[in-house]
């Protein structure tokens, strides 16, 4: 029952969080009881500062790490298709990379993958969200709405891009061979059983968002 797990991060100039995001989640999967093997496969959507060199220091020292660069500025969704493309475990875990979902709620979701063989999904759900501004709660209420109103597919009210799948349904979004992949709302549509759990949103390690037009074009219902 043991796990050969992947983790996909999206980043873009996390030179500030990247060290101490490494230290925790290596931390909760090397302890791991249900851990067999681990991958940390991190996406740089074209960043511009030092986090790429910081990831390739890790590369030579740990081993643990897969690096991939993007050509330019994609955002998340195409980030997570490229590192889940990449990726060889049984299951992936995608979430960002600014320490707002805290790495050690994957204990929660490996534990309710692992003790119950039909869960397909681990989607998580935020209790609170520390350290945002009313502005961003604001349009991301409203951009809930807006794609609830408009879609057949029901996709849970804060619960964003903090998901363990099952290599099944990896290897179905890779199928799909989506374009402009809105991954929360493809794990909604497939189905399958899923497992919900909640948890409490961190402000960002850094304690700023790092950049208002990521935030405004590629982040409306984070």
């Amino acid at each position: 029952n043991k796990l050969f797990l992947s983790v996909v991060f999206s980043f873009f100039n996390e030179e500030k969080v990247i060290k101490e995001l490494l230290l925790r989640t290596r931390k909760v999967l090397r302890k791991h009881k249900n851990i067999n093997k681990y991958e940390l496969i991190f996406v740089n959507d074209y960043s511009t500062d030092s986090s790429e060199a910081l990831l390739r220091d890790e590369i030579e020292q740990e081993g643990d790490i897969v690096l991939i660069n993007m050509t330019r500025n994609f955002g998340t969704g195409e980030c997570v298709y490229a590192g889940s493309s990449e990726s060889k475990g049984d299951a992936v875990v995608y979430m960002d990379t600014d320490l707002q979902d805290p790495p050690e709620v994957m204990i929660q979701m490996i534990d309710s993958f692992v003790e119950d063989p039909g869960i397909e999904v681990v989607y998580t759900t935020r209790k609170s969200r520390s350290g945002e501004s009313k502005f961003k709660l604001a349009v991301t209420s409203i951009a809930y709405k807006v794609i609830r109103s408009i879609s057949r597919i029901d996709i849970p009210i804060s619960s964003g891009d903090f998901k363990l799948l099952s290599r099944k349904v990896v290897d179905l979004m890779l199928k799909h061979e989506e374009k402009l992949p809105f991954i929360r709302g493809l794990v909604s549509f497939y189905g399958f059983n899923q497992k919900q759990i909640f948890y409490n949103r961190e402000p960002r390690f850094d304690g700023k968002e790092n950049s208002h037009f990521r935030f405004l074009s590629k982040r409306m219902i984070d």
